[in-house]
């Protein structure tokens, strides 16, 4: 079993690729701007190119001389080429000028590889479901395709992309970068569309400069520049490697197989351990639209009791694949820990332990993926970075390469590559665009983090009931809302007496289902107390969902400290306080769960008018963080109070009671950071069992005086009622 104890690992959420949004591919770039390590060609070829023999090797190049691809100089053609324009000012496209290359690559491949090299810059591949748009100026492709779509002679399908390149006839930094958004904006897009996808390369050429890429949901990295004519030894190495690789070798998943379904949709077939499932729809995915990072998909599944001919389960599961750190337990390891430590750590009399599964969703199956160890052909090995790369790792010290230099926009972005019911479930473009702001204010770049990013990854799978709909889509009127807290309130209260935080409470990750409500994705829950060893040597990574994030969690510090207690005695030097995430933080994401209800769910005798003070409270409050941490902490809240007294009478009341939830954990963050010992807050004195009972009396109170009427969310109602109003009959 893996140490409980977990690692923090930093949560990246690079800005999604498929939403319409002007320049979206500079913007990828930047999220990972300014720069990448950069390693050299014999670094990146141990680490993740399956192995090329001397001899093999020397009779390509042997071959490519016979056959007057090759000179001493380098590539013929090109070089032909390169002497003709020179003389006689003629211009031609990248394709055009690059194409004996790719020409000369695939005559050393032959009819027997894996895979092969294709240049048609004007050419869009085909996707499995609405046509992506996706244009590469090369692709290296599966020469047998996995596209279960019926196709016609010379189509060619993304989900066949082993590598994605762009390519540039000059080398002026505006043409570079054009090359690094490119080749970054289509990996990014291939591995968040193909669930099948673990890893993939890249390729670019400018002028005569050839840079090698490789991406993962743990690394991203290149090659260090090596020169086309002078290195040719190099480029076709690569050709070799990757032309005769197993799918494995070349980052595709042996554990998922894309279908057609009886329907013909395209679907995917999950292993989890001995069983296989059948994805329905998928419900979140967005996520793995970013390329480093744990990449979560969930879908709805059946299980697959037959293949031929298909027979499926008639229960319905979730199935989630996501990557999490190596040394990091699974879900399951973390949810038994939880349950056989309720109430020993932390004691809560209330507490019964025997209805522990009331608040948590079951989790039936939880495995780490397993493929073919590339290290050792006759083994199997869990499908980890330390597999993919060999058992190697980056040096510790390596240059970083700048991705981008200066600005290049991109306004017509990619839709998503798998069949609408599978990657975008029922969002419409505008709920996809509300979704994307929780994105912005966690995406970082990564020259701001530490090395930790680059920790390795292990690929895991999940398998859990059907525990309902998120916490803000199936409540429908402030009783129901508030009893659904109160359930959170006691599911946080099981985590908290065994020691553990959840860390990323948020609508999402809370299930309901008739009146039960239980807790998900356990994935970033961590054990605080008993204190572990070192724990408290470095600030805790920033972890959650931008919207119910913590304000200290958001700003890394602690803001509830007298000026007196943030420095040491004045005859020490002053130490800054190391950051901790406790149960106070879990408390406050309660509390921004509220506020999200109050600010986004209306009356329904009123919705339709969609109230202005509605919209800037939601803005003031999740968009705007200045004013946020007003309202909590308690400075400078007048323009807040000042729109709270525009908002639909009904609701008065449960505002002001937010008021005094926000006041009660603000005193208890007062209070911890009160008897703390600088610099360190120790997580045991960060237990308050009374504050589980004051705020389930407080939400007791707000129930006896809450509206209780019917909410909704003012665009339904108003798009029933213009609808009722089409509906009425025309007189005169």
């Amino acid at each position: 079993m893996a140490d409980i104890y977990r690692p923090d690992t930093p949560r990246i959420c690079i800005q999604s690729l498929t939403d319409l949004i002007p320049g979206f591919r500079e913007r990828n770039s930047q999220n990972l701007a300014p720069s990448i390590p950069e390693i050299s060609f014999d670094c990146f070829k141990k680490l993740v190119l399956p192995d090329v023999s001397d001899d093999k090797l020397k009779n390509a190049v042997q071959t490519l001389h016979e056959k007057r691809h090759l000179n001493d100089n380098g590539w013929v053609r090109l070089l032909e080429e390169s002497d003709a324009q020179a003389q006689e000012g003629r211009e031609v496209k990248e394709a055009e000028y690059f194409a004996p290359l790719f020409e000369a690559l695939n005559s050393i491949l032959g009819e027997d590889s894996t895979v092969f090299f294709s240049n048609n810059p004007a050419k869009s591949l085909w996707s499995e479901g609405d046509n992506s748009s996706y244009i590469a100026d090369v692709n290296v492709l599966l020469r047998k395709s996995t596209s279960v779509s019926p196709r016609k002679q010379g189509e060619e399908f993304e989900c066949d992309v082993v590598a994605t390149g762009d390519l540039e006839m000059d080398s002026t930094p505006d043409k570079v970068n054009d090359n690094n958004v490119k080749v970054v904006s289509n990996a990014t897009h291939i591995m968040g569309a193909d669930p099948i996808r673990r890893f993939m390369f890249g390729l670019t050429i400018d002028s005569t400069n050839v840079r090698l890429w490789f991406f993962s949901r743990s690394h991203v990295f290149v090659a260090k520049i090596f020169d086309l004519h002078l290195n040719v030894r190099h480029l076709i190495y690569v050709a070799l490697s990757i032309g005769y690789a197993s799918k494995d070798e070349l980052g595709f998943d042996p554990s998922v197989e894309r279908i057609l379904a009886p329907d013909k949709r395209p679907v995917y077939i999950f292993k989890v351990g001995d069983k296989e499932y059948m994805t329905k729809e998928a419900i979140a995915v967005r996520k793995a639209k970013s390329l480093l990072g744990r990449a979560p998909r969930i879908f709805k599944v059946l299980e697959v009791i037959n293949r031929e001919p298909l027979q499926l389960g008639p229960i319905t599961q979730f199935l989630k694949d996501y990557w999490i750190p190596e040394d990091s337990p699974t879900e399951l390891e973390t949810r038994n820990s939880i349950r056989d430590n309720v109430n020993k750590v932390n004691r809560l009399e209330w507490l019964d332990v025997n209805k522990f599964d009331d608040y948590f969703v079951k989790i039936d199956a939880c495995v780490k993926i397993l493929v073919k160890s590339l290290t050792d052909p006759d083994a199997e090995a869990e499908d980890s970075s330390s597999n993919f790369l060999r058992n190697g790792s980056l040096p510790s010290k390596c240059d970083r390469y700048r991705l981008v230099t200066s600005m290049t926009t991109y306004l017509c972005p990619p839709t998503v590559s798998i069949d609408g019911s599978l990657m975008t479930g029922s969002e419409t473009e505008a709920e996809r665009r509300i979704s994307l702001a929780q994105y912005e204010s966690v995406a970082a770049q990564l020259a701001n983090l530490d090395w930790a990013t680059y920790g390795s990854k292990v690929h895991c799978r999940v398998i859990s009931e059907d525990a309902g709909e998120p916490f803000d889509q199936k409540l429908s009127d402030w009783p129901t809302i508030l009893n659904g807290l109160q359930l959170l309130l006691t599911g946080l209260a099981f985590m908290h007496s065994a020691g553990f935080v959840h860390r990323d409470i948020s609508n999402g990750n809370v299930l309901c289902r008739d009146s039960m409500v239980k807790l998900n994705d356990l994935e970033y829950s961590k054990r605080i107390q008993p204190e572990p060893l070192h724990s408290s040597e470095s600030s805790d990574a920033k972890t959650g969902t931008p919207y119910f994030m913590p304000i200290e969690v958001k700003a890394a510090r602690y803001m509830f400290m007298s000026r007196s207690r943030i420095f040491a005695p004045a005859n020490h030097y002053a130490v800054p306080f190391t950051f901790h995430y406790n149960y106070v933080h879990d408390l406050e994401s309660l509390l921004w769960i509220f506020v999200f209800a109050l600010t986004s769910k209306l009356p329904e005798t009123v919705a339709w008018q969609n109230p202005s003070a509605q919209d800037e409270l939601f803005a003031m409050l999740f968009l705007d963080a200045v004013q946020r941490q007003g309202f909590f902490i308690g400075f400078d809240q007048s323009s807040v109070l000042a729109q709270i007294s525009n908002v639909p009478q009904q609701l008065y009341p449960i505002w002001s009671y937010a008021e005094e939830f926000a006041e009660q954990i603000r005193q208890y963050h007062s209070k911890l950071q009160a008897q703390a010992n600088p610099p360190i807050i120790m997580a045991e004195t960060a237990f308050f069992p009374e504050l589980y009972a004051d705020l389930n009396k407080l939400l007791e109170k707000i129930k006896a005086d809450a509206y209780e009427g019917k909410v909704i969310e003012p665009r339904f109602a108003k798009k029933r009622a213009q609808e009722e109003h089409r509906k009425e009959p025309c007189f005169g």
